[in-house]
């Protein structure tokens, strides 16, 4: 997996000290693929201050009135504020991605994921699938322009940022929490095949007309030729239902 330097929940370091706790930020906010708090799922996680954007601030605690709170030490604007309606935190896309991330945050722990996802699998199957998945994800496109999970990226999101291979050369280089969010609700796209229709709109071109090779036509497209035998190794090696997605594809 892959780690983030630094990362911190406004509204959990809020809760911190209202507790009368040592503020502190949580070990998995380090995880790269965790775009938002698993205890506010509504709020990202962020790595800089959100009204001077100091990146990686450092913060003091300050008494405001009756109340402490966490302050950002570089401009002393209170770290617990946060931005609301950046993204529709209902939406059928975010809450998939976000379930994902939670599967995966629970694989890491050893607990076996929903079989929803790949079927009936142990937790180090999955942890390692999706391992190579996001390596996959990461690589340039045959253009070496783009990251192929780039052209899986349509229109989910509110932003227009397109990953692009100079900033994707691993997961970790991606500091934005929407980049990874597109990376994660990737990831969500290959794992469920077909079904990930019922959850993402798809503008981009058709998936040479047939959509249950999506989305794994587009990534044999994209891919350059000469990694297609590696890949088709790699996938006799997954679970079933994406191993046998690869296979349709192969085949046509």
């Amino acid at each position: 997996m892959w780690w983030l330097a630094f990362m911190f929940c406004p509204r959990c370091l809020d809760q911190q000290v209202k507790d009368g706790l040592p503020v502190h930020r949580r070990a998995e906010w380090t995880l790269a693929f965790l775009t938002h708090c698993p205890q506010h799922q509504d709020e990202p996680l962020r790595h800089y201050c959100l009204c001077c954007h100091h990146e990686e601030p450092r913060w003091i605690i300050t008494r405001e009135g009756k109340d402490e709170e966490v302050q950002c030490r570089h401009c002393g604007a209170a770290l617990s504020h946060w931005p609301r309606g950046t993204i529709d935190r209902f939406s059928p896309p975010l809450q998939l991605t976000l379930r994902l991330e939670s599967t995966i945050l629970h694989s890491l722990s050893g607990q076996a994921p929903d079989p929803f996802w790949v079927g009936n699998v142990d937790a180090e199957t999955f942890a390692n699938l999706v391992a190579e998945l996001f390596a996959l994800l990461a690589e340039p496109d045959r253009q070496g322009v783009l990251a192929l999970a780039d052209h899986l990226g349509g229109e989910d999101w509110w932003d227009k940022h397109r990953l692009g291979y100079g900033v994707v050369t691993t997961v970790a280089s991606l500091q934005h929490w929407a980049s990874r969010l597109k990376m994660v609700a990737s990831m969500a796209k290959c794992l469920l095949g077909e079904r990930s229709l019922q959850f993402f709109r798809f503008r981009g071109p058709r998936c040479v007309g047939q959509r249950d090779l999506y989305p794994f036509a587009i990534l044999f497209r994209e891919l350059p030729v000469e990694r297609h035998e590696e890949l088709i190794r790699r996938a006799m090696r997954w679970p079933d239902p994406l191993a046998e997605q690869v296979a349709r594809v192969v085949r046509r």
